[in-house]
């Protein structure tokens, strides 16, 4: 597994090309919760752990961009996201991304959130590729769950529809249902689920990627 600066990840190989690539012409099958041309700025910008049954969780691998900031601008209003595979045993997994805060994108290009399969297919949250689209910010302090967004139907920190077989499944740090939470399910290699707010795959396209094969040592940590 392959973790770009870029808020992309990949398997097999890294990925090279440019953000303004669309999802679907890359090459290799990857995730990405916010592709876009960013910077890692510190060593405490990017998080990684491991989960076990104990954090509710089972065997799952966590990333955190934690003060993602566009190219070349480290003053900006950073971004904060994440990701998590779940290990469902057999292959099967759930892919999580977790949003709390957008505040920057590509001015020509937008961001694109999603998942790309490598063979010429794309799964995108919609408003991928237009500039501003993903914008929002979830206000977990005051417990009431509340997002503020220019455009809250695509803004990715106020999703709450998840994936309709499921509440919402983030809680914050009140222990209220957290809002920019999407949930991704892979059975045998393919995605079986569509979150509400997507451009879809085509219906025969799926991913082949294993998710027992990115665990390993279990460590915990939390983006709330």
């Amino acid at each position: 597994m392959f973790v770009n600066e870029n808020g992309i990840v990949s398997f097999g190989a890294p990925i090279t090309a440019s953000p303004a690539t669309p999802l679907s012409n890359l090459t290799t099958p990857a995730f990405a919760p916010f592709f876009a041309d960013g910077m890692i700025a510190d060593a405490v910008s990017l998080k990684y752990g491991w989960t076990d049954s104990s954090v509710g969780f089972p065997n799952s691998i966590w990333l955190t961009w934690d003060s993602f900031l566009p190219q070349g601008d480290p003053t900006a209003t950073p971004n904060i996201f994440q990701m998590g595979i779940v290990d469902l045993g057999s292959g099967d997994f759930d892919l999580i991304f977790n949003y709390e805060s957008i505040n920057w994108d590509s001015p020509t290009t937008g961001a694109q959130a999603g998942v790309a399969d490598g063979l010429g297919a794309a799964f995108l949250l919609a408003g991928a590729g237009v500039s501003g689209a993903y914008f929002g910010t979830e206000d977990i302090s005051s417990g009431s769950g509340v997002c503020s967004a220019p455009n809250p139907s695509t803004a990715l920190a106020c999703n709450n529809t998840n994936d309709l077989t499921q509440a919402v499944g983030a809680i914050d740090d009140n222990g209220d249902p957290s809002n920019g939470y999407f949930l991704f399910k892979f059975r045998n290699g393919v995605l079986t689920n569509a979150p509400v707010n997507e451009i879809p795959l085509p219906p025969a396209a799926g991913l082949f990627l294993l998710g027992a094969a990115v665990l390993g040592r279990r460590k915990f940590f939390s983006l709330r």
